[in-house]
């Protein structure tokens, strides 16, 4: 009896353990994506860097864009299923260069 009793004690103190590692591991990863947001937010966003307009030729969709600095990189599709790449420079707005993409 006494040996159970040993034992019951020691998987509820191993689960006690187990419980505060995973809230740790929770509360650390979220904190990490506040941390991150808060840093975006914190940054100003100057107007005058980034284009008011940027003209997508007719017959293009933006299939998908992101950012790097002050590099905007598009990818560009159209209905007959071509593709294109698109840099443009944020700080000025300018198209830095257009890619075709083709099939090897």
């Amino acid at each position: 009896m006494r040996a159970l009793k040993a034992l019951v004690i020691g998987m509820a103190v191993l689960i006690v353990i187990v419980a505060t590692v995973v809230a740790v591991e929770i509360a650390g990863r979220l904190g990490a994506a506040d941390g991150n947001d808060a840093a975006a937010d914190q940054a100003p966003l100057d107007a005058d860097a980034v284009p008011r307009a940027l003209p997508v030729p007719a017959g293009w969709d933006i299939a998908d864009m992101t950012a790097d600095g002050d590099t905007l990189v598009l990818r560009l599709t159209n209905a007959a299923g071509d593709q294109e790449i698109m840099v443009v420079d944020l700080a000025s707005g300018a198209v830095v260069r257009r890619l075709k993409v083709v099939p090897e």
